[in-house]
Formats: C-alpha cells, structure tokens, sequence
C-alpha cells in the first residue's frame, strides 16, 4: 500500500473473511469480559463520590494509588511488582535500558499506514500520548532526552497532517500514582485522561481536514531524529 500497489483478488478475499471473523471474536469477546468484570465494576463504583469532582476523585486517585504501591519506591502496582520485579528481577534491570532507542524504527511506516486509513475513512481521532514512570526511567537508564525526541517524533507526524486532537501527558511521569507500573497509566492517569476523552466524545466535534505526506513512509523519515 505505502507503494501504491493493488492487493490481489485472492489477498481481497482473504482480509475480508478475516475480518468478519475478527468483528465475530470482537463481539464474543468484549460481552464476555464485561459480564465477567460486572460484580467487580459494581463493587468499585461505589468507592466513587456521589456527585462528580475532579478534585474528589484526584483525593480518591491518590489514596488508592498510595495504597496499592507501598511495597516498592517505583510506584508500581504491589501484585505487578511482586510477581515481576522483586528480587533478582529488579536488580537485573539497573542501568538495563541505557541504550534503548525508539526514535529509529520503520514503525513510524507502520504509524503512517494507520493514519491514512484514518484518513481515508474521515474519522475522527483522539490520540493520548502516555508518559513513563519517570522513577522507573531514571533505575533503568531510560534517556529522557530521547524520550522528548521520540516524542516530538510522533507529535510532529500527527500535526503536520491534521491530527490536531492530541493529549500529551509525556511530562506527567513524576505526578504520584499517575502511572500503575512502569508504562502503564494509573488511578491519576486515567482521571487525566477522562477530563479529554468525555468531552471529546459528548460534544459534537468539527470534521476533520487531513493532508497525508507520502514522505512518512520513507526510510528517511524512519532514520530521522527530530530534535
């Protein structure tokens, strides 16, 4: 497709019955982990206040967050930490991700396909830019400056091309108990996160104008740091 080339009939045919059985797994699947998570919902939603505050729920975030992460100095869930991190495992990953790197990938291609169906279909997108657990970063030797330039990456692809929706929350690593575990958003993070996407959803939002670029399919653009 980044080419510009058809797909076959045979490959045609294929990828539509793939995803009629995809839409049929997506339909079992989702009732069924609802109906089993319902007594769990019900039970949570009771934590919750009466009348909808932010300011509230970030008292509520905050103490369930200190709550569950009080084993370890990452804040990182205490069930996730001690099934995955404690002990040797911890030790094993000081200093571990000093030479990782994610702004040279030819999935910024991969992004870019994305996009343009997107595109192509007219729809309208919220993306959610997460941060990183920045205590976590700092154990493992995690660069925040390339985190900042994959960052930029990835905003500039977006906004170059009309996807102007864009919740960037990648300098809200050290907000406490705003992250789960090491990438995953916690109990202030999706607080965050709900103060965008309801009204995003509620509110009736202008139609999209998208002006795809070619240019990030090349290899060029997968190589480029964006400083």
């Amino acid at each position: 497709m980044a080419h510009g080339h058809q797909l076959t009939h045979t490959k045609r045919v294929y990828l539509q019955w793939r995803l009629r059985t995809l839409h049929s797994e997506d339909k079992l699947f989702a009732s069924l982990g609802i109906l089993n998570k319902l007594g769990r919902l019900k039970k949570d939603e009771k934590k919750l206040p009466k009348h909808d505050s932010f300011n509230r729920l970030d008292r509520l975030a905050g103490r369930i967050g200190s709550r569950s992460t009080n084993s370890n100095p990452f804040q990182i869930d205490n069930y996730l930490y001690r099934s995955r991190l404690k002990g040797k495992r911890i030790k094993a990953m000081k200093n571990r991700q000093v030479k990782l790197d994610y702004r040279r990938s030819p999935e910024y291609a991969d992004f870019e396909l994305i996009l343009n169906q997107f595109a192509q279909s007219h729809t309208n997108v919220l993306f959610i830019m997460p941060p990183i657990n920045a205590k976590w970063a700092k154990y493992t030797g995690l660069s925040m400056r390339m985190l900042k330039q994959t960052n930029r990456k990835i905003k500039q692809q977006l906004t170059s091309q009309g996807f102007n929706n864009v919740l960037d929350l990648t300098q809200a690593g050290n907000v406490n108990y705003f992250m789960q575990d090491t990438i995953h958003l916690g109990w202030r993070g999706w607080l965050a996160i709900d103060q965008v996407v309801r009204p995003f959803i509620e509110r009736q939002q202008k139609s999209p104008h998208y002006q795809m670029k070619q240019m990030y399919f090349s290899k060029k653009w997968q190589q480029k740091i964006v400083k």
